[in-house]
């Protein structure tokens, strides 16, 4: 089972570096990152 993950926050709150550990712990999942602002 697949699963979609969202991130929604300000530009430089550090989504990018926890969508990558997501992406790497679970290679399965979907992600989508969202700048806000």
């Amino acid at each position: 089972m697949s699963k979609l993950i969202i991130l929604i926050g300000l530009p430089a709150s550090g989504k990018s570096t926890l969508a990558r550990k997501i992406v790497t712990r679970y290679p399965q999942c979907q992600l989508i990152v969202r700048l806000v602002g």
